[in-house]
């Protein structure tokens, strides 16, 4: 049985080669020698351009795609979990909790269980306050008497 063959051109030789009509979209080098040169190529151009990825210019990419910036942003459309960490990079962490200031808080909490991206919306309570305000500890009395 005998493929069809398409004329492609050594991406680093420049010359025609063929290849079955399957592997077009992939093949790329007439054989393994351009391939290997291709990579050798491929590593003195790394070694001679000066990479702009310093930490300084890592930092600065960081902060400009954050939010509303970043290509994949959600908005108010964001789950759950990507409002929470959003929520935990804007909304500083206090060292008691904010409703009855003893305890150290671990959970952020959201007031009208809406869950907009709104930081104010949002606060920081111990545990034992968080399961009160959310009712989960008369639950829990209730179980534990049955």
């Amino acid at each position: 049985m005998k493929y069809s063959q398409i004329k492609k051109e050594c991406i680093t030789c420049g010359k025609e080669f063929s290849v079955i009509k399957s592997r077009y979209k992939t093949a790329k080098y007439c054989n393994k020698k351009c391939i290997r040169m291709s990579v050798k190529l491929r590593a003195i151009f790394l070694k001679q351009s000066k990479s702009p990825k310093t930490k300084e210019w890592r930092e600065m990419r960081s902060k400009k795609m954050m939010s509303e910036n970043n290509p994949m942003w959600k908005g108010d459309k964001a789950g759950l979990d990507a409002i929470h960490i959003w929520v935990l990079r804007n909304k500083p962490k206090p060292k008691v909790c904010e409703i009855c200031k003893k305890a150290k808080p671990k959970d952020l909490a959201n007031i009208s269980q809406k869950y907009h991206r709104e930081v104010n919306d949002f606060e920081w309570l111990c545990r034992r306050c968080h399961m009160i305000k959310d009712g989960r500890l008369e639950k829990l009395k209730m179980l534990n008497k049955l």
